[in-house]
């Protein structure tokens, strides 16, 4: 899961894990994307509006 505020990113993880989800919090998208090449992962929530790296770019960069 992908989120620049923290706050939003702190709610989703708890909740996601609480139903039983493994949860990999990343607070931005520059991070995630490097973590996406190294790391197969079967579903991603990204917020959208975040910088340097948006949530499309992210999905861009997961299908590939």
């Amino acid at each position: 899961m992908v989120d620049d505020e923290a706050s939003i990113l702190s709610v989703l993880s708890v909740l996601l894990k609480a139903e039983g989800y493994e949860v990999v919090p990343v607070d931005n998208g520059e991070k995630a994307w490097k973590l996406i090449k190294s790391t197969p992962f079967d579903l991603m929530i990204s917020d959208i509006r975040m910088r340097p790296v948006d949530g499309i770019t992210l999905l861009k960069s997961a299908r590939e």
